[in-house]
């Protein structure tokens, strides 16, 4: 599609892949601020206060990603917002297509929100915000999972979705126990293990001191291998990832406490669902966001990021404005779902 909108933007960045793999969706952290502290290594971008929209819980939505230099003849690539931070800017996850250097476009008071999660992850993806249990996308195998408030809510239920979905994929969701006892268990991940024989997973787990912490666990014909994070559990959001080829399965709580699995004893080699369970009538979970994107074992890389030009030969200079105060759905300073 083209970019929308195709004119009015005030400056690009031309961002450079190292590694890049088709349809790979990779992350970026777009903020305000001087484009000297850039980070490519660590995906953060500055926009040298480029952006119309640089402060408030609208923060540089003002941006596209396009294929060319050109705004008017650019094709315009799939994101979707994982994240907003009040005055400070926003997680992007884009789909970099077939490009190798693909193009960031900021600075344009007509730009409203962007944000696509079913394009920018084909294979599956759900942010809840419908108000309605997708049954195209889901099984309630267990119980009468609800979606409301924006969010998949479970108690004592169990979810699978329709599709199931090999190596080389990632799943990352954004999850909470709401409400639990210990010798209860919450679990997200690919399948279960108390439901299958295969699973890859992140689970409540109770250790022998009876304090309950985020576990990993993976299975492979009634074969399983774990490990215990040093994450208790709590009521708060945590954010997890697994990584899936074909000989290991990668896991991560919150960006840390990374573990990885290589026993191939525990590796699944069948396609599996995405699964969100809670085992006991006391259990309660919610979901904000779940999707499955490609992985591979050297992941593509941002190598780097160019320096910002004008477009149109407008001058080179910061755009300030008001505050235009937050955003009706903004919960704790940012935004896991906008514009969608």
């Amino acid at each position: 599609m083209a970019l929308n909108p195709s004119d009015g933007w005030g400056y690009y960045s031309a961002l450079s892949i190292s590694g890049a793999v088709s349809d790979y969706q990779m992350k970026l952290d777009i903020r305000v601020g001087s484009s000297t502290n850039n980070d490519p290594a660590s995906g953060i971008i500055y926009d040298d206060n480029h952006c119309y929209y640089n402060s408030g819980s609208d923060v540089c939505k003002d941006h596209r990603f396009g294929s060319t230099s050109g705004p008017a003849t650019a094709t315009q690539l799939y994101e979707w917002t994982e994240e907003v931070t009040t005055d400070v800017g926003r997680v992007v996850w884009v789909n970099i297509s077939s490009y190798s250097t693909i193009y960031l476009f900021v600075g344009n008071q007509n730009a409203s929100e962007y944000s696509d999660g079913d394009a920018t992850f084909p294979d599956f993806f759900d942010d809840f915000n419908d108000g309605s249990f997708d049954t195209s996308k889901w099984n309630a195998y267990y119980g009468s999972p609800v979606e409301e408030e924006g969010y998949l809510k479970l108690t004592f239920d169990r979810v699978k979705s329709i599709d199931t979905f090999s190596y080389n994929t990632k799943i990352r969701m954004r999850w909470r126990r709401v409400a639990g006892n210990q010798y209860g268990l919450v679990g997200v991940g690919y399948s279960s293990y108390m439901d299958d024989t295969n699973a890859l997973c992140t689970n409540q787990y109770t250790r022998t001191d009876y304090q309950t912490y985020i576990g990993y666990r993976s299975e492979k014909d009634n074969t399983a291998g774990g490990h215990a994070t040093n994450i208790q559990i709590d009521t708060n959001w945590h954010i997890s990832d697994i990584k899936r080829l074909q000989i290991s399965c990668t896991y991560l709580t919150d960006g840390g406490e990374e573990y990885t699995e290589n026993n191939t004893t525990y590796i699944p080699t069948i396609a599996l669902p995405v699964k969100f369970y809670c085992r006991q009538s006391g259990d309660k979970m919610w979901v904000d966001w779940v999707f499955v994107a490609k992985y591979s074992s050297s992941e593509p890389s941002w190598s780097n990021f160019g320096e910002w030009t004008t477009i149109g030969g407008r001058p080179k200079h910061p755009i300030t404005h008001l505050d235009k105060g937050p955003h009706p759905r903004s919960r704790l300073g940012f935004m896991p779902r906008l514009g969608l």
